[in-house]
């Protein structure tokens, strides 16, 4: 099975995200921050810890909520919310329901822990959210799942439990989870950091094969040689601010930004 993505033809960004601010109480995450997305694009983020990089995926797609600013996926508005002296009442904004969950059809998230369910099989937990949520037919659901296991490798896997698996393994089901739902674009948070070394590089060869199918993405890590290889665009962040993007060669190869060039020294050769 070869996983495809239509890509339209409209040049308008898939993911757009606007002057979006957040805080934490009184800790500022988020400062103005701004990003457009294209349709198959696979960008990168980059920078220490703490600048902001997994907060603002996970504005996304509604995990968490901004203070200020604007968020528009494949279309549809998950938040607009007026900035502070705006002349209007200021409150998190909440994105309706009707918004939430369209965004979330959307919008497939893979995170650092599996979050796969214990007591159902590695074809189960795949077919779960297509029977559930999308009505999806169980026979129709299973013949789905197998063949994204299959297409991550994990053909033999299928009908094994979550404790029966590697965690490398458990990464490339919850990859396939998200795609069962048939995304538009799948955000990915450090998904290799809970791994041990051997296992990281089947994860990665996995996501490479979403890039080279088209698959828009928006990856959270530090690995560096996968963004150097993988990535349209990387985009460094320090202090819930955008510091810098452009294509890897020249964030790699000539970074104008000396927090840039101090942060890649720090990863790729630590002291």
């Amino acid at each position: 099975m070869v996983f495809t993505v239509d890509k339209a033809t409209d040049n308008s960004p898939l993911i757009q995200a606007k002057n979006v601010v957040k805080s934490y109480g009184d800790t500022p995450v988020l400062h103005d921050f701004s990003l457009d997305v294209s349709r198959g694009e696979v960008v990168v983020l980059i920078g220490p810890s703490g600048s902001g990089k997994t907060t603002f995926i996970r504005t996304l797609n509604g995990l968490e909520t901004i203070d200020s600013g604007r968020i528009t996926i494949n279309g549809n508005v998950l938040a607009d919310a007026q900035p502070l002296g705006s002349g209007k009442p200021h409150k998190p904004h909440k994105p309706n329901h009707r918004s939430l969950q369209k965004v979330r059809l959307d919008v497939g998230m893979v995170f650092q822990q599996f979050n796969l369910f214990p007591h159902l099989t590695a074809a189960e937990n795949v077919m779960e959210a297509p029977v559930w949520v999308r009505k999806i037919p169980r026979q129709d659901a299973r013949k789905r799942a197998l063949e994204l296991l299959d297409r991550m490798g994990l053909a033999d896997r299928a009908d094994h439990y979550p404790h029966e698996l590697s965690g490398g393994q458990q990464q490339r089901v919850a990859i396939s989870r998200s795609l069962a739902m048939d995304p538009v674009a799948i955000l990915f948070d450090e998904v290799t950091s809970a791994l041990d070394p051997e296992l990281v590089g089947e994860v990665l060869r996995a996501m490479r094969q979403l890039a080279a199918d088209g698959m828009t993405m928006i990856v959270v890590t530090h690995e560096m040689q996968f963004a150097r290889q993988v990535a349209d665009r990387v985009v460094m962040m320090a202090g819930g601010r955008l510091v810098e993007a452009g294509a890897p060669e020249q964030i790699f190869g000539s970074p104008s930004d000396p927090r840039t060039a101090k942060f890649l020294q720090s990863v790729v050769h630590p002291q």
